[in-house]
């Protein structure tokens, strides 16, 4: 895994149950580690959870429907860190053409890398960037009819 592209990584553990127009997901339990690499060592605040319905892409990438928020975090994270998120549900809306068996339910973790303080910033330096990765959640999540 390349840490500098997913250096904050979740896992994830819980039920779904597939209704008529929607999926139901509850997470028993969330937790998130930030870990950092030899060449970024540096605090990310995790700001939110997003989930989403996913099909593989080319190049190692996910081709992800609608993103549903299920926690806002606003933590700042030391490399190695990690938080434990309280249990929570969100409702993923489907349509009866949709195939599940091709689709996974991939995570959205959106963080701010915190290069420097806001109040050690010479002047006329950017922002700290935004950035959010896209992992797979829940091994074993691949959809059966």
């Amino acid at each position: 895994m390349n840490s500098d592209f997913f250096s904050t990584v979740g896992q994830f553990e819980g039920t779904y149950q597939v209704q008529p127009g929607y999926i139901e997901l509850n997470f028993a339990r969330a937790d998130i580690q930030l870990l950092g690499s030899a060449n970024n060592l540096r605090p990310r605040l995790v700001t939110e959870l997003k989930i989403a319905l996913a099909k593989t892409a080319p190049k190692n990438a996910w081709d992800a429907g609608e993103k549903y928020p299920f926690a806002s975090v606003n933590k700042l994270l030391q490399v190695g860190e990690r938080l434990q998120l309280a249990p929570a549900s969100v409702r993923i809306p489907i349509n009866d053409s949709i195939d599940l068996s091709r689709q996974w339910l991939v995570v959205q973790i959106t963080e701010v890398r915190t290069d420097t303080p806001n109040s050690a910033k010479p002047s006329g330096q950017a922002p700290p960037v935004a950035s959010a990765s896209t992992i797979a959640a829940m091994a074993g999540a691949v959809w059966s009819p």
